[in-house]
C-alpha cells in the first residue's frame, strides 16, 4: 500500500478491477483462469512500478477534508511534460510543507463512506482544473473508486491503510498536476443521462474516458449529484 502511486496509480487500478471481477466470476474454469491471470498481472504492474512518495501517509490531523484540500499546496506553475510518476517525484521533492498538509487531514470514521466522498471532492477538482492535465487528475478519482470497489475483500485492517494512501496520492496529484491552472466554473447545464455517456466514452475508444466514465456513474448511482456526470462528460469531451 505504501507504494500505491505505482504506474500513476494503474496497478491498485487494474488490481482493484481484476480482483472484484474475479470474486464475481461464476464457476466456469476459463472465466476463472482468465480473471486470475488478470490480478497477477495487476500485481506484477504495481510492483514493477512500486514509488513510494515523500513523508507519511498517515492521516493525524483535525480538519475535515474540505479544509485540508484547501491547505494543500498546489504549485505555482505547471509541471513538466513527462510520465506522471516523475511528475510527482521532481514535484514533491524538497517541499516539506506539502508532507505537513497531507497529514492535517483527520483520520477516517468509515473508510467506504470516507473514500467515497474524496472521490467526490477530487471530481469536483477535475472539473475545476482537469482541462489543462485531465489524465493526471482523473486518476484522482479513478483510483479511489477502483480501492473502495474491493474494500469487502481485504481484512478490516487494511482499510485504514488504504484510505490514507489513497488520501496521500490524490492529494499529490492535486498539487502537482492544478499547478498553473486557474479554477473554471462548475457546468451549470443539466448533465447527461448515464447510456449517453457510456455512448460517448466508448465511442472515444480512450481508456481514460471510458475509466472515469465507470468510476463517476458507479458514484452517481449510490449517492448522485450532477458533478459525477458532468465530470464524464468533460472526460470524453478532452480525450475524445
Amino acid at each position: 500500500m505504501a507504494g500505491l502511486a505505482a504506474g500513476a496509480t494503474h496497478g491498485v487500478i487494474r488490481t482493484s478491477h481484476a480482483a472484484r471481477s474475479l470474486a464475481a466470476a461464476e464457476n466456469a474454469a476459463a472465466e476463472t483462469a482468465w480473471r486470475r491471470d488478470e490480478l497477477a498481472r495487476g500485481l506484477a504492474y504495481w510492483a514493477a512500478r512500486y514509488l513510494e512518495l515523500p513523508g507519511s501517509p498517515r492521516t493525524r490531523g483535525h480538519l475535515d477534508l474540505a479544509a485540508a484540500i484547501s491547505g494543500l499546496p498546489v504549485a505555482p506553475s505547471e509541471p513538466p511534460p513527462g510520465l506522471i510518476t516523475e511528475g510527482l517525484r521532481t514535484g514533491l521533492t524538497g517541499d516539506p510543507s506539502i508532507a505537513a498538509a497531507v497529514g492535517a487531514l483527520r483520520a477516517p470514521t468509515d473508510v467506504s463512506a470516507d473514500l467515497l466522498a474524496l472521490a467526490r471532492e477530487f471530481t469536483r477538482i477535475f472539473l475545476l482544473y482537469g482541462r489543462r492535465q485531465p489524465i493526471a487528475l482523473l486518476h484522482a478519482v479513478t483510483a479511489p473508486i477502483a480501492a473502495r470497489s474491493v474494500l469487502p475483500l481485504l481484512p478490516d485492517e487494511a482499510a485504514r491503510p488504504t484510505y490514507d494512501a489513497l488520501w496521500q496520492v490524490t492529494a499529490a496529484l492535486y498539487v502537482v498536476y492544478a499547478g498553473g491552472s486557474a479554477a473554471e466554473p462548475l457546468p451549470a447545464a443539466a448533465p447527461l443521462p448515464a447510456d449517453e455517456l457510456i455512448d460517448r466514452a466508448v465511442a472515444t475508444r480512450d481508456e481514460h474516458a471510458i475509466k472515469l466514465t465507470e468510476a463517476c456513474l458507479r458514484l452517481n448511482a449510490e449517492a448522485p449529484e450532477p458533478v459525477f456526470r458532468h465530470a464524464s462528460a468533460r472526460a470524453t469531451e478532452l480525450l475524445g
